[in-house]
């Protein structure tokens, strides 16, 4: 068995300053639409995600906080 995921760091691998560029959520909603199981982990605190994009809708889980929070 394979398993297809993609577990992706927030700052400075997704977002740059705070901000996702367009193109990489183009290409997470390709990698998702491929089949990819799609995790973000942050130290960053949960409450802040939204702010930032629809990860909630993109990602089977959030591990943020450092570890701390898992969504």
């Amino acid at each position: 068995m394979h398993l297809k995921i993609l577990a992706l760091d927030l700052d400075g691998t997704l977002a740059r300053d705070g901000v996702v560029e367009e193109a990489t959520w183009e290409a997470l909603r390709a990698a998702k639409e491929a089949g990819f199981v799609l995790l973000l982990v942050t130290g960053r605190r949960l409450s802040v995600i939204p702010e930032i994009g629809p990860f909630d809708e993109l990602c089977e889980a959030i591990v943020a906080e450092n570890g701390a929070t898992i969504y």
